[in-house]
C-alpha cells in the first residue's frame, strides 16, 4: 500500500485522537460560549466603561488607567464599578434568556 493510501485509512490510534479532540471540544464549548458572551457584553458597554474594563483586564492598576485615560483615580473606580454592575446585569439576562429558550 502506498504512503498516500495508508494516510487515508484510519488507525485505532488516529481514531482515539480524533475522539479525544471531539470530547475536549465538547468540554470546552461551555467555556467558549461564556467567553463569547462576556466579550459581547464588554463590547456593549459605554466607551468610558469599556476602556476601563479592557485596561483592567490588561492588569493596569487604577493609577495607570487614570494616567492612560487622563481621568482621576476616583473616576476609574466609579467607571469600573458601574461596568461590573452592567456586565453582571447583561450576563444574568443572557443566562435567563438562554435557560428560557432551552425550556
Amino acid at each position: 500500500m502506498s504512503g498516500a493510501m495508508r494516510a487515508m485509512v484510519p488507525t485505532p490510534s488516529s481514531m482515539r485522537r480524533c475522539l479525544g479532540r471531539r470530547r475536549a471540544r465538547a468540554r470546552d464549548e461551555p467555556r467558549a460560549a461564556a467567553r463569547r458572551q462576556l466579550a459581547d457584553a464588554i463590547r456593549a458597554l459605554p466607551l468610558g466603561q469599556k476602556q476601563v474594563v479592557v485596561l483592567h483586564l490588561e492588569d493596569f492598576d487604577h493609577a495607570q488607567i487614570a494616567a492612560t485615560l487622563g481621568i482621576g483615580e476616583g473616576a476609574v473606580a466609579v467607571r469600573l464599578t458601574r461596568a461590573r454592575q452592567a456586565l453582571a446585569a447583561m450576563l444574568t439576562e443572557s443566562r435567563r434568556t438562554t435557560t428560557e429558550e432551552q425550556a
